[in-house]
């Protein structure tokens, strides 16, 4: 009997990085302008020639170091990066129990709101939804340019629906609503407020003529600005709300929470215990700058940095490289 011995760690990682040097290889690009491409997922020149090539893995935390070259490999080969989700991140599972919630909707609330800043998860709870279950969700991510322009707002919803048969004929609001009669589906609208008041009665009508649900996610400050803006803003997001679950899902108005930048942490690095004291100490450094995308250019910098130096990451170092960056982004330091 023929056994295939499983691969180890490393033998996984350096099969990895030779796909990614014969990638670089067919892009004619230097180990400084191939890095400069892919430094998320390869880190310095230094760190690319002299530990990934040399297959000097000794010392490399071996867990990280695969997940971005699984990720980088997935890229350069099908065309799409792997996306880190934490199943157990608050925001996430939040997110989940309202998307539960709606999915057993029986009467016409069949609208979540969720509004949040910028960072703190929304596109990617939705992105992980439209993962889970493509053949009953859209994403639509809504463009400053459609603001209440119905017919740009539909023509995007029409390709986020991938039906190229209606594409080709008109870009109506019957084609839309004759698919969506058809497919009760879940539709995800992320920034929602780029839609304008077109967008609200758009969903307000499909949810009167058609058994699908809808998620509209925005930013707090710029939702409320739209819907204070005339008085048909106000008579459609009336009529809307009361096809809303209840009550709406602002939790992230102002940011992130220390809870999701603590399960952030101690998911993404070593520091076990002290997650805690370390999410505490940087939390208003993130939610003034980004909220849990900061968090992720930190754990980003941190790995490139430990590449390079092997030196066991810390508290402290986390907390100087999350000013730092503040810094560089012109935000609290």
């Amino acid at each position: 009997m023929d056994i295939t011995t499983p691969e180890t760690p490393k033998q996984e990682l350096a099969r990895l990085v030779e796909r990614a040097k014969k990638h670089q290889k067919a892009l004619g690009l230097s180990d400084n302008a191939f890095t400069i491409k892919y430094k998320d997922f390869v880190g310095s020149a230094k760190t690319w020639r002299s530990r990934l090539c040399a297959g000097n893995f000794e010392g490399l935390r071996l867990d990280r170091i695969l997940k971005k070259m699984r990720g980088f490999v997935s890229l350069i080969d099908g065309g799409v990066a792997v996306e880190q989700v934490f199943d157990d991140l608050p925001v996430f599972r939040q997110f989940m129990g309202r998307y539960n919630k709606l999915q057993s909707a029986r009467t016409d609330r069949r609208v979540m709101v969720f509004l949040g800043e910028t960072g703190i998860g929304k596109s990617v709870c939705a992105r992980a939804i439209l993962k889970s279950d493509p053949a009953n969700t859209a994403y639509v991510r809504c463009q400053p340019t459609w603001k209440d322009n119905q017919l740009a707002i539909l023509n995007g919803i029409l390709k986020a629906l991938s039906k190229d048969e209606y594409t080709r004929k008109s870009r109506s609001f019957s084609s839309v609503l004759e698919h969506l009669k058809s497919n009760p589906i879940t539709v995800i609208f992320d920034e929602a407020h780029d839609g304008g008041v077109a967008l609200l009665k758009l969903i307000k009508s499909f949810v009167d003529e058609t058994d699908c649900k809808f998620i509209i996610m925005a930013y707090p400050t710029i939702w409320k600005r739209m819907l204070l803006a005339s008085s048909d803003a106000h008579a459609e997001a009336r009529q809307l709300f009361g096809r809303t679950q209840k009550p709406i899902f602002d939790k992230y108005s102002n940011g992130t929470t220390l809870e999701n930048v603590e399960v952030y942490l101690s998911r993404s690095t070593s520091l076990n215990g002290c997650s805690k004291d370390v999410a505490r100490q940087i939390l208003e450094i993130v939610r003034h700058n980004g909220n849990l995308r900061l968090v992720a250019d930190i754990i980003e910098a941190a790995d490139s940095l430990y590449m390079e130096s092997e030196n066991e990451l810390d508290g402290p170092t986390i907390i100087e490289i999350a000013r730092k960056l503040a810094s560089v982004e012109g935000g609290t330091k």
